[in-house]
């Protein structure tokens, strides 16, 4: 098989004009673009949720932290109501999307 020649050329040009360029996988950039794709990722967002209330302190843990937890744990703390949570603090469901699996419900 010979590296360089007209053959070679004319098969490139033609695998890229045909397969690449017109799936949007070449350098034209057309298709590439995610503008109007309904699609979001399903991942934990920064910051912390409310986790208890101890001796009058609120107690609240990063989404990092709950997803180290067993599964019972996890399951435990993904169904606290929003309505326990103090005003301004999330609850771990509508915060740690991916480790509650609550995609779904955004």
């Amino acid at each position: 098989m010979f590296l360089f020649g007209p053959r070679t050329t004319d098969f490139t040009n033609a695998f890229l004009s045909s397969k690449f360029v017109s799936e949007g996988t070449g350098n034209d950039d057309e298709g590439d673009d995610d503008e109007g794709d309904d699609y979001e990722e399903c991942e934990d967002e920064k910051g912390k949720f409310f986790l208890k209330k101890k001796k009058g302190k609120i107690k609240a843990k990063s989404c990092d932290w709950l997803n180290k937890k067993s599964k019972k744990k996890i399951k435990k703390y993904c169904s606290i109501d929003y309505e326990k949570a103090p005003e301004g603090y999330d609850v771990a469901n509508t915060l740690c999307w991916e480790t509650c699996k609550t995609c779904d419900e955004r």
